[in-house]
């Protein structure tokens, strides 16, 4: 600890070079560190993290597992309820501790596994709890207004972060930009703690309760949820207006800046900003009257909501995999109004109510907090600016005058591996290694708040430099599914197979322009193996749509059943397509067909441990008469044999029978295959026409 005071003596130079460039005549360095508190950037943090968390082990189990129960360290606050422990808990040193504690729980994704990484943030959150609860309830006028405005400037501060991470939260992001957040908190906790501002009692939680407070308490924990849900991050509101190409809808990049400057200004462009501005607008009001209200039965009530609605959330989506799913399926409706009527409901009461206590005096000059907010808002807007200068302008070209492509169909876990670390970067390296000019990524709608509100299209298409058609819209209740091309996106079109029973399957149907030459694909993933009816009425769905393809057309689906059941040949057939390996019956879920295409190579890479799913990839020729053309069907494991372009990237290995090693990605399961004119058979027309 020798070295804490010199640090600190750097961040004093900090804020008095701040202190002297901005006129803030009547602000000394103390408050400037009080409105720059760090720690409320970690309160949402942990905050955020903790439920995608929790969500990852009834992920892997499809089921509820019990780790569930680790939720409850969000009602830490009942401890205040102790005379004897409240007198511990406010005091300055254990206050000092909460706040190293749960500054120094960040670094909980450096643990060594997941049970380990989910107890050091269930003790950073616990900590968090009491710590807002003690500032936010103090005696002291000058404490509550610093909490408040430090909360709602640390989630400025946290969205804008995102901005920079696309979609991402920098803390969880990797071990180095951890580490950084880490260092950056503990300062800020030390010279909050050498200030001595801890001392302050909390307000006397045996006076009489005001009539209102129960409303304004459920609002609170609505207003967490609504805020959490559709706010965490810039691109979520931009994605409930996802459509099919060419009218996408406004993309997050960059209209994601819509929401973020709606909740700096309280300015209205659309629907969902107008939400943002009454999002933001209710944090004051409600704040300032659940003040006069007992702390910890406030804070307990408003948890209790909050965990309420993000179960239910679960549950809309879920519902094939929870008791009592069939009355929540799809109901995101009946939540949002719910929200919405607990809000307005708590507004109303709290307008009712006397406040004796509220947000708001001299302590911190409104207009100085507004400055504050454009700094940050600014920055964190900026942070567009590089992105959009390194998005894709111009298709890349192939130099062969026959059109060649290869595509991939993976199931993407929603960017966590099989540990529940963030996957993003690794999964980015492997499926640029692949080579692939068209990839399907299947269980990829990670916008949901108990998923982590990520971006994945979005950060994706950024980060490959591809283009990208998110699809069904994140509010459809479905796991997602998107495509991603080299290639520009002529057309496409969004769809909810028909699911009576099981869960939804959405699918995307789309046309790509592969320099001058039309390709259509058709991706899904359809519903549980276990739901009969609706498999059955799913495939009809996709071999009408197959059928309907008037350009050579690739399906890369996720069919729920093995080679030649029903499903299987009914889109085979009745799509008039060809199994890209119908030799292999290993498989079991992922498919690639096509028709009207030359096929020249099909690929099976392990996991290696990013997905429970392997990858599947296919190469393909365009051919350059569509009415006759000649197909491969003599298979060859000779790479030699294979002009270099049609080659699969060796980095992956060689044949392989058999599973490889889960830590890596290596070809498997008899493959690479290629595929070849074989010159001792008579030549054979696979076109079929629709």
């Amino acid at each position: 600890m020798r070295g804490t005071p010199r640090v600190g003596s750097r961040f004093k130079g900090v804020y008095t070079l701040l202190a002297t460039l901005l006129p803030w005549k009547h602000l000394n360095r103390s408050k400037i560190e009080q409105i720059f508190n760090a720690e409320r950037y970690v309160f949402w943090c942990l905050f955020q993290a903790l439920a995608p968390l929790i969500w990852f082990y009834p992920l892997n189990e499809l089921d509820i597992t019990g780790y569930e129960a680790f939720a409850l360290v969000l009602f830490s606050p009942v401890l205040l309820t102790l005379p004897t422990v409240r007198c511990m808990l406010t005091s300055r040193p254990c206050m000092a501790v909460l706040r190293l504690t749960s500054v120094f729980c960040l670094a909980s994704v450096q643990a060594s596994d997941t049970l380990s990484r989910l107890m050091f943030l269930c003790a950073g959150c616990f900590c968090l709890m009491l710590i807002l609860t003690n500032t936010l309830w103090s005696s002291s006028e000058y404490q509550r207004n610093v909490t408040y405005w430090g909360l709602m400037l640390g989630l400025f501060a946290f969205i804008g972060s995102r901005i920079w991470f696309v979609s991402f939260v920098p803390v969880w992001w990797n071990n180095q930009s951890n580490a950084v957040v880490l260092a950056i908190g503990v300062i800020a906790s030390i010279s909050k703690i050498s200030q001595g501002d801890d001392h302050s009692p909390l307000i006397c939680v045996k006076r009489e309760e005001q009539h209102g407070c129960l409303a304004v308490s459920a609002a609170l924990g609505s207003l967490f949820y609504l805020t959490h849900s559709l706010f965490g991050d810039v691109s979520i509101v931009s994605r409930w207006s996802v459509t099919s190409y060419p009218h996408p809808g406004p993309m997050p990049n960059p209209w994601g800046t819509c929401s973020e400057a709606c909740w700096a200004n309280n300015f209205t462009i659309a629907w969902g900003v107008i939400l943002a501005s009454f999002t933001i607008s209710c944090w004051r009001p409600l704040v300032s009257a659940v003040l006069n209200c007992s702390p910890v039965k406030t804070i307990l009530l408003s948890m209790f909501v909050w965990l309420c609605e993000i179960l239910f959330s679960v549950w809309t989506v879920a519902y094939n995999f929870v008791p009592g799913g069939v009355y929540t399926r799809e109901r995101t409706d009946a939540l949002m109004t719910f929200v919405i009527l607990s809000i307005g409901y708590g507004l109303y009461k709290a307008s009712k109510m006397k406040n004796t206590m509220q947000i708001g005096g001299d302590s911190l000059p409104n207009w100085k907090i507004k400055l504050i907010l454009f700094l940050i808002t600014s920055v964190s807007l900026a942070g567009f600016i590089p992105r959009n200068m390194r998005q894709r302008k111009d298709p890349p070209l192939i130099a062969h005058p026959r059109a060649h492509f290869s595509c991939a169909i993976w199931t993407f876990h929603f960017g966590y591996d099989n540990q529940g670390w963030q996957s993003l970067e690794r999964s980015a390296q492997f499926l640029k290694e692949t080579g692939a000019d068209v990839i399907t990524l299947l269980e990829s709608d990670a916008s949901k708040p108990f998923l982590g509100n990520n971006d994945l299209a979005m950060w994706l298409s950024e980060e490959l430099d591809m283009y990208v058609d998110f699809g069904p819209s994140t509010k459809d209740h479905s796991w997602g599914n998107l495509l991603l091309s080299k290639y520009p996106i002529v057309k496409s079109k969004h769809l909810l197979l028909p699911s009576p029973k099981g869960e939804l399957a959405p699918a995307v149907t789309a046309t790509i322009n592969m320099t001058g030459h039309l390709v259509d694909f058709v991706v899904t993933h359809m519903g549980n193996h276990e739901d009969v009816l609706d498999r059955a009425l799913q495939a009809k769905v996709l071999a009408r749509e197959l059928r309907r393809a008037k350009n050579p057309v690739v399906f890369m689906g996720y069919i729920t059943s093995e080679p030649e059941s029903r499903d299987y040949d009914h889109i085979l057939k009745k799509g008039k397509m060809h199994d890209i390996d119908d030799l292999d019956y290993q498989r079991w879920c992922e498919y690639i067909f096509y028709r009207d295409l030359i096929r020249l190579g099909y690929a099976r890479i392990s996991h290696g441990g990013l997905s429970d799913t392997e990858l599947q990839i296919g190469k393909f020729r365009i051919p350059r008469n569509h009415a006759s053309f000649e197909d491969h069907f003599h298979v060859t494991l000779d790479v030699n044999k294979i002009p270099k372009r049609d080659r699969f990237n060796p980095i992956f290995g060689n044949f392989q029978f058999g599973h490889n090693p889960d830590d890596t990605h290596l070809f498997h399961m008899s493959t690479p295959k290629y595929f070849v004119a074989d010159p001792n058979k008579k030549i054979r027309n696979r076109r079929i026409s629709p």
